[in-house]
C-alpha cells in the first residue's frame, strides 16, 4: 500500500514541477517579444543631431549658427523636408549677412550672426524646434527673436496653425492678444503695429506661435514682426480662449 501512494505521489510531483516549467518558459517566451516589440518601435524614430558652426566673412567677423541633422531611415523624405526647411530659415539671413557686410561693411559698426537650434519637443506626431537668433548689421537695432517650428512626423511638413485649431479660433485669439497689447502700450504704437506689421494675420504664421502640452503662446521678433522700439513681445494665451478649437486629433 505505501509503495502505491508513493508512487502517486510521484507521479503528482513530476507533473507539478513540469507545470511551473512550462509557465516559465511561456512567461520568458512573452518578456521576449515585448522586447521586440519596444526594439522595433524605437528603431522608426527620429534621430536628431545638431552641430555647431563658424563660418568667416570679413576680417575678424565671424557668422556662427547651428545646423540641424534629422535622419529615419524609413522615412528619408520625411526627413529631408524637415532638414531643408530649416537649413533654408538661416540660410536667408546668412546670405543677406554675408553680402552686406561685401558692400557696406566698416570696421567702426557692429555686426553679429547667432543663430541657435534647439529640440524643444520630440513624440510620436510632432518634433518642436526652438530657434533662436541675434543678428545685426551696423545699424542701431538688432533682429533678435525665440521662433518655434512644429512638424508633423508622418509627412515631414511644417505643422500651421490651422492645422491644429479650426479656422473660427482666430478672432478669438487675436481678440486676446490685442487686448493683452493695450495694457502695455499705447493706442497710437498698437495702431502702427496692426497697420505696418498686419498683425490680425501676419501673428499667425508658422514660427509664431508654440503649441506644446496643450499650451498655447505667441512669440513676435524685434524688427521682423514688430518695430524695433518694441523688442520682442511673448504672450501666453489664456486656455479658455482656445480650447474650444483645438482640432480632435492633436
Amino acid at each position: 500500500m505505501k509503495k502505491v501512494v508513493y508512487f502517486l505521489m510521484s507521479i503528482l510531483l513530476f507533473i507539478t514541477i513540469s507545470g511551473c516549467n512550462s509557465i516559465k518558459k511561456e512567461t520568458s517566451n512573452n518578456n521576449e517579444i515585448k522586447k521586440e516589440t519596444k526594439k522595433d518601435k524605437k528603431s522608426e524614430d527620429y534621430k536628431i543631431e545638431i552641430k555647431e558652426k563658424t563660418k568667416k566673412i570679413v576680417d575678424n567677423i565671424s557668422a556662427t549658427y547651428t545646423s540641424v541633422i534629422v535622419t529615419n531611415s524609413k522615412k528619408e523624405k520625411e526627413s529631408d523636408k524637415i532638414n531643408d526647411y530649416l537649413a533654408e530659415r538661416v540660410n536667408v539671413y546668412l546670405n543677406e549677412f554675408e553680402e552686406s557686410l561685401k558692400e557696406e561693411y566698416s570696421k567702426d559698426l557692429s555686426y553679429v550672426f547667432d543663430f541657435k537650434y534647439s529640440l524643444v519637443e520630440q513624440n510620436t506626431k510632432y518634433i518642436i524646434f526652438k530657434l533662436t537668433y541675434y543678428y545685426k548689421i551696423g545699424g542701431p537695432y538688432p533682429v533678435d527673436a525665440t521662433l518655434y517650428f512644429m512638424f508633423d512626423t508622418s509627412t515631414g511638413e511644417i505643422v500651421k496653425f490651422d492645422d491644429l485649431f479650426s479656422e473660427n479660433s482666430k478672432k478669438d485669439v487675436y481678440d486676446f492678444v490685442l487686448k493683452y497689447l493695450k495694457k502695455v502700450y499705447k493706442e497710437s504704437e498698437i495702431e502702427y503695429l496692426d497697420d505696418d506689421y498686419d498683425l490680425e494675420d501676419g501673428m499667425f504664421k508658422e514660427g509664431y506661435y508654440l503649441f506644446s502640452d496643450g499650451k498655447l503662446s505667441f512669440h513676435f521678433p524685434r524688427s521682423e514682426f514688430t518695430a524695433a522700439a518694441f523688442g520682442s513681445i511673448n504672450i501666453d494665451i489664456n486656455e479658455s480662449v482656445y480650447s474650444k478649437y483645438v482640432k480632435d486629433d492633436k
